[in-house]
């Protein structure tokens, strides 16, 4: 009887320990996908800004090209 106990109470830690784990590896998980969400924000906002810039320089070439005109 003693030896089912036992076995019962190992059972009972590993059950625990791998709650643990488990619990363990869930909030590095969350926390890698907040990391990675803030990232893709940062890279969209990295983006509309190139295409912001892009469209600058077209107006700017535009603006030159017509002032080459006029010389």
């Amino acid at each position: 009887m003693e030896n089912k106990s036992g076995q019962e109470s190992a059972s009972y830690l590993l059950a625990g320990q791998t709650t643990a784990e488990l619990r363990q590896a869930t909030a590095a998980l969350e926390f890698d996908t907040g990391l990675l969400k803030e990232r893709e924000l940062r890279i969209a906002t990295i983006e509309k800004n190139i295409i912001d810039v892009n469209q600058i320089m077209i107006a700017i070439s535009v603006k030159v090209n017509q002032q080459s005109e006029d010389i």
